[in-house]
């Protein structure tokens, strides 16, 4: 069902994200994870490896539109089409609300909305 389907998984170097990447990889999937900084990326990609995974990786800010839509073309031009997107990244504060700063929800919600509604654009 996934084989040769391109996929790409927003939060794909860690936790579900990373399980995933793995899962859909050894079903046949092409798969592009997105994370937050290129050391965590290539963390990712290096266990991946290890393992016997082929996964490519990027790291834009997905706050940032006109840079997704720069990987998203690297990406088409690598792969000729994205089949699935996995709006897998996100945060949160871990506190209490009231100890919660605006700064801090906004944060939260550029990446766990917003975010999500540029990847889907793109």
């Amino acid at each position: 069902m996934l084989k040769n389907k391109v996929a790409i998984i927003t939060g794909g170097t860690r936790g579900i994200g990373l399980e995933t990447a793995k899962l859909f990889n050894e079903n046949g999937a092409k798969v592009i994870i997105f994370g937050s900084k290129k050391e965590s990326v290539e963390k990712a990609q290096e266990e991946l490896k290890k393992g016997g995974y082929v996964i490519d990786g990027y790291y834009p800010n997905l706050n940032d539109f006109n840079e997704i839509l720069k990987v998203i073309s690297e990406i088409n031009k690598k792969y000729g089409r994205i089949d699935i997107l996995v709006n897998n990244a996100g945060i949160s504060a871990n506190k209490k609300i009231e100890d919660t700063t605006i700064e801090e929800f906004e944060k939260i919600m550029n990446l766990n909305v917003n975010a999500i509604f540029n990847m889907i654009k793109a």
